[in-house]
């Protein structure tokens, strides 16, 4: 009988046992990740039935973690960037739909930089002479930003990198003359006088350095880097709106002074059905950038 009893007492705590779901990174373990993480202890505070956990699916450019996440046997979520609405666009023989996807929360945006150590503004770039620029690898966001600086200055010669925070170091040596990076590798050198911020991106600017917007660079400065949690559409729609809705409520001071830390504006706070329309126009925003980008 005491056999039985534990038994009963074993099956009933694996039933109430939570069940782990996964978030997918498709990039390395960069400080990136780290407003995801801090949403998701939250999410895991706030309610037991789930245990969310990050892992990472790198490659392709982050095609391997939506071919895995599709993959799955198990409802995951997806967690990536702008790149998830661009690679179809230039892959378009190897990759995936992204209408196959549903956006259950923007988690953040963030500006890119235009920095130089050479020049102190975008006006004293010469126009007689070669302007070598680095940026994060060919059909990245960084180069997207590069190229259409570059329909206002044809003397641009792209110098792609791996990794931004690979372009910064050659720099401030004087291996190239500008960078288009994301500010976390950037404002640092920028604080310490190392180098100028000719231009941000995006709406809102980082201290008191200058919009690309305000200096008539109209199409660049558009263009930001975003993070977004998203989940197949054939995940149980009541399970992803459970999701939803946690995570609408995990942005707390620990995960604003992280999206901080990398000069990341958090997104609104939106419905299914607004998720839906930002959805939409995400993806008509990036094609018109891959098609004006592939304009000569």
């Amino acid at each position: 009988m005491k056999y039985l009893l534990l038994l009963v007492l074993l099956i009933a705590q694996s039933a109430m046992a939570a069940t782990t779901v996964k978030i997918l990174w498709p990039f390395g373990p960069v400080a990136a990740t780290a407003p995801i993480r801090a949403m998701m202890d939250q999410v895991n505070a706030i309610q037991k039935d789930q245990v969310f956990t990050m892992e990472f699916a790198t490659g392709g450019g982050g095609t391997v973690a939506v071919t895995t996440a599709a993959q799955s046997k198990q409802p995951v979520i997806l967690a990536h960037t702008s790149a998830f609405f661009i690679n179809p666009l230039i892959n378009v023989d190897n990759t995936y739909n992204t209408n196959d996807w549903r956006l259950i929360h923007h988690v953040c945006d963030t500006s890119f930089v235009v920095a130089s150590v050479k020049y102190k503004t975008m006006k004293d770039l010469p126009a007689d002479k070669t302007i070598s620029i680095g940026h994060n690898g060919i059909n990245s966001t960084t180069h997207f930003v590069m190229e259409l600086l570059a329909k206002t200055h044809s003397n641009m010669q792209a110098v792609p990198y791996k990794a931004s925070s690979q372009a910064v170091p050659d720099l401030l040596g004087g291996h190239v003359d500008m960078v288009v990076s994301l500010p976390g590798d950037v404002m640092k050198h920028y604080a310490a006088g190392q180098l100028s911020v000719l231009g941000t991106t995006g709406r809102a600017p980082i201290g008191q350095t200058p919009l690309l917007s305000k200096l008539g660079y109209t199409d660049a400065a558009n263009v930001e880097s975003s993070y977004y949690l998203l989940v197949n559409k054939n995940t149980d729609l009541a399970l992803a709106q459970n999701w939803r809705s946690w995570f609408s409520q995990s942005v707390t001071s620990a995960a604003e002074q992280a999206m901080s830390n990398i000069y990341c504006r958090p997104g609104n706070i939106m419905s299914q059905q607004q998720l839906d329309n930002e959805f939409a126009r995400l993806s008509a925003f990036w094609q018109s950038v891959v098609k004006n980008v592939a304009k000569k």
